[in-house]
């Protein structure tokens, strides 16, 4: 495998491995298509339980390069010096990765990554229109909106915990945390008299629904970029995709840019490797199929 160590970005302080795609699929449409994978919070390049590292040679075995690389404080790469915030560093350097990669013959990008990772992906893919697809794999959006997290939560306690004996047991033997447990179901409990109110009111409003992530996906969606919504069976981004999409799921789930996956058992990290094996076969054939529809 000829992997290279990259120093990208302005100061070139941006390090990165890129993985490039192998010589007997480098004809078809996908040799101009490159794949960012993003971090997952604090976890370096190689991703939780090496799966970036895997999942980059995978693609490589599908004819496409990938780019796994640290934003500045993470892993390889140094803090940034321009006092950008998290939130500007989330989607400034994937594009600062982008114009590098470009000037390397890649002009169409396809991003992906875990968690914060997916929510780095979304919102470079709504600044940049090289992106042509974006995964986001078990997406929580902003999870410091506390409303937000706790309708998906409650979601979670009554269409799944409250009906499995295994989370009766958790609860019995203290392996579960009481406080977000009992203020969600309260939170459910007050909520639901007030959006009858509100439904009778207004039969066609979702109060689940967050607007401004339903806006950006159809800004996406209007400019014919791919998106693989993809999940852990075990993990509460389930939850979180229902509150986000509210009224618009169905809508969603008959639109042929939308991949819906669902790894059944997963945690939220992908560490069972019979796990990220599916993950992966899902993945490499959605990203494969995406760049061979590009001229």
């Amino acid at each position: 495998m000829n992997e290279q160590t990259l120093s990208m970005g302005p100061t070139n302080s941006c390090v990165g491995i890129f993985t490039p795609a192998k010589q007997r699929r480098q004809n078809n449409a996908g040799s101009k298509v490159a794949v960012l994978l993003l971090n997952s919070g604090l976890i370096h390049h190689a991703g939780p339980g090496r799966v970036y590292t895997r999942l980059a040679r995978a693609l490589s075995d599908h004819g496409l390069s990938a780019v796994r690389f640290d934003l500045s404080g993470i892993g390889d790469s140094a803090a940034r010096q321009d006092n950008l915030s998290i939130y500007q560093i989330a989607t400034q350097e994937p594009i600062e990765v982008m114009d590098y990669l470009q000037k390397r013959g890649y002009h169409q990008f396809i991003l992906a990554g875990i968690c914060s990772g997916a929510y780095c992906s979304f919102k470079t893919a709504i600044k940049d229109q090289r992106v042509i697809a974006t995964a986001l794999i078990n997406y929580q959006d902003d999870t410091s909106n506390n409303e937000l997290a706790s309708q998906a939560w409650s979601k979670r306690y009554w269409t799944d915990s409250l009906f499995r004996l295994g989370a009766w047991k958790n609860l019995l033997t203290g392996k579960v945390d009481y406080q977000r447990l009992f203020s969600t179901l309260g939170l459910a409990a007050k909520k639901s008299t007030s959006e009858r109110t509100v439904e009778s009111m207004e039969p066609s409003h979702s109060p689940l629904q967050n607007a401004s992530f339903t806006d950006e996906m159809d800004v996406l969606l209007e400019r014919n970029c791919n998106v693989l919504l993809l999940v852990s069976g075990l993990d509460i981004s389930q939850q979180f995709l229902n509150v986000l999409l509210g009224e618009k799921l169905k809508t969603y789930q008959k639109n042929p840019l939308i991949d819906f996956k669902v790894v059944d058992g997963a945690d939220h990290l992908f560490t069972n490797v019979a796990h990220q094996n599916q993950f992966m076969a899902y993945f490499c054939e959605w990203a494969a199929e995406v760049a061979e529809t590009q001229k």
